[in-house]
């Protein structure tokens, strides 16, 4: 999962310096193993007469990856990962800060993204749903303000979709929209019902299709060896047993893997 979102995660970063005011150039380290050190540069970066800017992005644990989705803003994920937390916390180290307003989304520049790309109403609602999932991220293994004993504040707000959700979701991510819409969900789900464990949503998805296969093969070995009953309830048992075998299917379709 972490080198799918790494992939993802680049292409955002390509984006994000392709459609920067000025110049500029990330020499960007991914802590994802088989994966190189990059460069990224801009378009406007090949004339020699421009001052090109230069900013170094070292994800320090690819769990900054699934971190970095349940932010609805860039600035945000940066602030929290990087910028104004204890140096222990840290997932992301960048060189020079002061460079970030050269390289974050701009609302005016991107609120149109993600109008571009066409999509069903059956894929719009899963999206509604990914982003009625997000939450905040796991609380940091050394906090930076100790948590009151007397009382918790919860943030009630609904959440938007994220800067990175609208380049998905626009004509440059078309490609990887669907895995990463999944992937995301199962992060969000995760950190919501499983204290973050993304295995067990895949050990409970693993659970729900044995379970349909196993209802689809009882219903079909019960239909064969019942041939004395009524017409109409051999009917309404072919019937069940119809939509026994294709629960598999209709719940991959809901999954959008169809």
């Amino acid at each position: 999962m972490f080198s799918a979102l790494q992939k993802i995660f680049k292409g955002y970063l390509d984006h994000l310096v392709n459609t920067s005011s000025e110049p500029i150039q990330i020499n960007y380290q991914t802590a994802i193993p088989d994966v190189p050190d990059q460069v990224i540069t801009s378009d406007q970066s090949s004339g020699r007469d421009r001052n090109v800017k230069k900013l170094d992005i070292h994800v320090t644990t690819p769990a900054f990856y699934s971190r970095f989705v349940h932010y609805a803003h860039t600035s945000e994920a940066l602030d929290r990962e990087c910028l104004f937390t204890d140096e222990k916390n840290r997932t992301l180290w960048i060189s020079q800060p002061e460079l970030l307003p050269l390289l974050l989304p701009k609302q005016s520049r991107d609120k149109n993204i993600e109008m571009a790309a066409k999509r069903s109403f059956l894929a719009e609602l899963r999206w509604k749903l990914m982003k009625r999932l997000r939450c905040q991220p796991a609380e940091p293994a050394y906090p930076v303000t100790p948590k009151s004993a007397t009382f918790d504040v919860d943030d009630i707000r609904t959440l938007p979709y994220s800067d990175f959700d609208r380049f998905v979701r626009g004509d440059v991510g078309t490609v990887v929209a669907g895995d990463y819409r999944r992937m995301v969900t199962k992060i969000f789900l995760a950190q919501r019902v499983m204290l973050g464990f993304v295995e067990m949503v895949d050990v409970l998805d693993l659970g729900l299709r044995v379970g349909l296969c196993w209802v689809a093969a009882k219903g079909m070995v019960s239909l064969s060896v019942s041939d004395r009953q009524a017409w109409s309830t051999e009917l309404l048992r072919m019937m069940s047993m119809v939509l026994c075998v294709a629960g598999c299917h209709l719940y991959g379709l809901v999954k959008g893997y169809i």
